[in-house]
């Protein structure tokens, strides 16, 4: 489930439903199994992912969709496991975890089947051994008075991609594509089937060209 290459050419990938989901193809064309995986993962031969990225210091964020909501791996930490998932262990709005994106900043923006989340640095995985995350928090003016939102509250988010101008672009299902800030903040715009060329409010995948900057969305009823 989509693989993913580490800043020393070694290419990841994710297998579902087996004990040791983990391989990488090392750049010196050998394959290796990560073996060490914890005895905390839940139901680890029933588990599904969704596409991993890996960090400036090739630690691996893993989303899981089967309840262990995002398992983070270094193995030059001494095979250092983490999970992240609600509450106290994390605060995910819920263990489906879908998409990830790292942006300009490091921070890890995670998009679940209920919700959004940042990490505010991934060098955080270095040092702890209890990594929260945050949502953001946006203010709505509804006649006339001001209201703090969650931004993205309980929407099922499918993919997120970063900019090279750090904005980002959420896909959410059967509701379009929207452009927001750097930081959250601000609607730029908001994509869908009836005011822009999308055949279709369903987006699985998005997409950019770092050289032109063009974005692809990838929906259910064709590309644009």
């Amino acid at each position: 489930n989509g693989p993913a290459f580490d800043g020393l050419g070694n290419l990841w990938y994710t297998n579902i439903l087996i004990q040791n989901g983990l391989k990488v193809l090392k750049a010196n064309n050998t394959w290796q199994s990560i073996t060490d995986w914890p005895n905390n993962i839940e139901n680890i031969t029933s588990e599904r992912y969704s596409k991993m990225v890996i960090d400036k210091n090739n630690t691996k964020w893993i989303p899981s969709s089967t309840g262990n909501g995002l398992i983070v791996f270094n193995e030059n930490y001494t095979n250092k496991f983490l999970r992240i998932k609600t509450g106290t262990d994390g605060n995910l709005p819920i263990t489906d975890v879908r998409s990830l994106a790292i942006d300009a900043r490091n921070q890890l923006w995670i998009g679940t089947t209920r919700g959004l989340r940042v990490l505010p640095n991934v060098d955080s995985f270095k040092t702890e051994t209890d990594i929260q995350t945050k949502p953001i928090i946006i203010t709505e003016v509804i006649d006339g008075s001001s209201l703090a939102q969650e931004l993205f509250y309980e929407q099922f988010i499918t993919d997120i991609l970063v900019d090279g101008s750090n904005r980002k672009w959420v896909s959410i299902s059967d509701s379009g594509v929207y452009l927001i800030s750097a930081n959250g903040q601000e609607t730029i715009y908001h994509f869908t089937k009836e005011n822009s060329p999308l055949p279709s409010n369903n987006i699985n995948d998005l997409e950019i060209d770092s050289v032109t900057g063009e974005v692809y969305f990838a929906t259910d009823n064709g590309l644009v």
